[in-house]
């Protein structure tokens, strides 16, 4: 016999003569290989076939007959019955009317079994069809399956949102970051043009009693009649008050202004004065009242003066 998988569909019909089926059996319980899941998928679809039968329902009149066939053979037997009971017969014979009468129910059975067994062919291996319940697992199986799909799809949305906006918030950082960077350079470098103009005189201011730490720098730039100022460590002073910047002109004060806002360069700048010439020139930092004084008082933080 060739490939045993040749004969399933075959087998599943109940076609193959006497020897074949036998031979298919013997492989079978000999373990040899066979493809049981087709074989098991054909006889489900066989099993399947009646249900596209149309049901015919018998004529009454063949019922009838039927049932009056069965009347009459329950009649005989019973006749049969009385007249063997009626007879001067001995004890073997009422056993024999008995075995007889237990044969003739018996045979009245089979007879009715007969008129309504089923001859259509059984197969051999019955596999368990596929079950509705398997199916609706099947489908449920499905439908999360498509709403873990969108629960996932939705929350890499949001997530990758997230991040988008998080990514645009540095991007924003940055770029201020890079603008406050350019800027620096920028003054770095017009700072670094100050104090390399040959027109540009430098006046260290160094700290008093009242503010020994404290420091600064006056850059005089003649060229433009600008002065630049520099400070840094100075005291905390009152609401009231103000730093303000004075010169003192052969000890003749003058109020330059008030150190308000620097500049991107951290510079404090000045209308430049006219300082005259061969005078002796000093610059002071005071603190004092925003009202208008002619003085600088006792709050003098730092002092410098201009070498003629």
């Amino acid at each position: 016999m060739g490939d045993l998988n040749d004969l399933i569909y075959a087998y599943s019909l109940g076609c193959l003569d006497p020897e074949a089926q036998q031979e298919v059996i013997n492989c079978l319980n000999n373990g040899e290989e066979f493809n049981l899941k087709e074989l098991g998928e054909y006889q489900n679809l066989v099993s399947l076939l009646p249900l596209t039968l149309t049901i015919e329902i018998p004529d009454p009149q063949l019922k009838e007959n039927v049932a009056r066939k069965l009347y009459s053979l329950k009649d005989d037997i019973r006749a049969k019955r009385e007249k063997l009971q009626s007879s001067p017969e001995n004890q073997d014979t009422k056993v024999k009317v008995n075995e007889f009468n237990d044969e003739a129910h018996i045979q009245d059975d089979r007879q009715v079994g007969l008129e309504f067994e089923d001859d259509s062919p059984k197969p051999l291996y019955h596999f368990p069809p596929v079950s509705h319940k398997n199916k609706y697992n099947l489908k449920f199986i499905w439908v999360l399956i498509f709403f873990i799909l969108i629960a996932g799809i939705i929350l890499s949305y949001y997530y990758i949102s997230s991040e988008t906006k998080n990514l645009n918030t540095k991007v924003e950082t940055l770029k201020k970051e890079v603008s406050q960077l350019n800027n620096q350079l920028i003054s770095s470098q017009e700072l670094q043009e100050i104090l390399l103009s040959p027109n540009v005189q430098i006046i260290n201011l160094k700290g008093t009693s009242l503010n020994p730490a404290g420091f600064g720098k006056l850059f005089i730039d003649s060229a433009k009649e600008t002065m630049y100022l520099q400070i840094s460590q100075m005291p905390t002073i009152s609401e009231d008050s103000s730093l303000q910047l004075w010169v003192s002109i052969s000890g003749k004060f003058s109020n330059l202004g008030d150190l308000s806002t620097p500049d991107n360069k951290g510079l404090y700048s000045f209308k430049m004065p006219d300082l005259g010439k061969n005078k002796e020139i000093s610059f002071l930092i005071a603190g004092g009242s925003i009202s208008e004084s002619t003085t600088p008082g006792n709050q003098v933080y730092l002092i410098g003066t201009l070498t003629p």
